[in-house]
């Protein structure tokens, strides 16, 4: 009997319980989307105000930060996707891995657009 216990929590249980815990992972990753992508509308407000679109260094940032955000949400739907199939744990952990990784360049672009908008602000 403790074998066949032991076979279950082996083949369906701790699958089952890891493919819990990275649609729990996942659903709240869209909260972090969310929140950098209301922070990258707010940037595109802020440099339209600021009139500073013409500047190489600031466009660059912007439009990485841009594509890398609109790459994690990609990857984050594909996540969702396989949520709906029978698959192993590990097939829904790359693209969930992939988005965090996407999400955390796109900040690390914020970052750097901050710099690049300092830079050229007048020092009063």
């Amino acid at each position: 009997f403790a074998r066949a216990v032991r076979e279950w929590r082996r083949t369906t249980h701790a699958p089952l319980a890891q493919r819990i815990e990275n649609f729990f992972i996942w659903n709240n990753n869209q909260k972090l989307l969310n929140a950098a992508q209301s922070r990258l509308n707010q940037v595109r407000i802020a440099m339209k105000v600021l009139k500073r679109v013409d500047n190489n260094d600031i466009l660059f940032h912007f439009e990485n930060a841009e594509d890398h955000l609109r790459e994690a949400q990609g990857t984050h739907k594909e996540a969702g996707s396989l949520f709906r199939k029978s698959n192993s744990p590990d097939e829904s952990l790359g693209p969930i891995k992939k988005s965090l990784e996407l999400l955390s360049l796109a900040y690390e672009d914020f970052f750097e657009l901050g710099k690049a908008v300092d830079s050229v602000l007048p020092r009063s």
